[in-house]
């Protein structure tokens, strides 16, 4: 009586397991980035290249990095920081930002031909 229970058991957890791979393709739900928007990935990629930038300067410090490779690694993160921050400004200021700097600008230079 036992080993049919124990056998009805496993049965039913191997088919509790194995029940997701028989359901059909279409009722699949796909979550894309948990409802992330852009603004949180990139602060999370700017976190990201900050902290292997710091841990790049340890493993240089620790002699685990030659010096050429360390410059080169260190200045690819730079890059790439760089227009991670500049597509985050340009998210929190819109597009008229660069609109306005250039204004200001104009003003400036016509206050100043006076």
């Amino acid at each position: 009586m036992i080993y049919a229970f124990c056998a009805l058991l496993g049965i039913l957890v191997v088919a509790y397991a194995l029940e997701p791979l028989f359901r059909q393709s279409d009722s699949l739900v796909y979550i894309d980035n948990l409802g992330e928007t852009e603004l949180e990935s990139l602060l999370q990629k700017k976190d990201s290249i900050y902290e292997n930038m710091k841990d790049l300067e340890f493993e240089w410090k620790m002699g685990k990095l030659s010096e050429e490779d360390f410059h080169k690694l260190r200045d690819e993160y730079k890059m790439e920081a760089a227009l991670v921050l500049d597509r985050i400004d340009f998210i929190e200021h819109g597009e008229d930002y660069n609109a306005l700097v250039e204004k200001e600008v104009d003003s400036k230079r016509r206050g100043s031909k006076r």
